[in-house]
C-alpha cells in the first residue's frame, strides 16, 4: 500500500505495451507447444516453452528494475522517491508468476505431459 505522504508514479498502459506484449508471448508460448506436443503425441515442446517464459521474465524484470532505479535516481530532481505505479505493480505480479509457472513447465513439463 502506498503511504498517503508518498506520492506514486503514474505509468500509462501505452507506456508499459511492450510489457504487455511479452506478457502475451510468455503466455501464448506454453499454449502453442502443447498443440505442437499433442499432434505428435511426445513431450518435445512443453518443456521449452517454459525456458521461453522464464526468459520473457527474466527481461521484464530487468525492465522493471530500470523504471525502479529511474524513480530512485530523481530525487534529486523531486526531492523525494515515487511509489512504483499500480499498473507496473501489476505488471510485476504477472512477471512473477510467469516466472515461477514457466520454471515449473520447464522442470517438469515432459513428465506432466502424458498426463494431459
Amino acid at each position: 500500500m502506498v503511504d498517503g505522504n508518498q506520492l506514486q508514479a503514474h505509468r500509462t498502459w501505452w507506456e508499459l505495451r511492450w510489457d504487455v506484449v511479452l506478457i502475451v508471448l510468455a503466455i501464448i508460448a506454453p499454449i502453442v507447444s502443447i498443440v505442437f506436443d499433442v499432434n505428435s503425441e511426445k513431450p518435445d515442446w512443453i518443456h521449452r516453452s517454459g525456458s521461453l517464459m522464464v526468459f520473457c521474465a527474466g527481461f521484464l524484470a530487468y525492465r522493471s528494475l530500470s523504471r525502479h532505479f529511474q524513480n530512485v535516481f530523481n530525487i534529486e530532481k523531486r526531492g523525494h522517491v515515487l511509489a512504483t505505479s499500480r499498473n507496473q505493480r501489476r505488471i510485476d505480479w504477472m512477471t512473477l508468476t510467469i516466472a515461477a509457472t514457466g520454471t515449473v513447465i520447464w522442470g517438469y513439463g515432459d513428465l506432466v505431459f502424458p498426463w494431459l
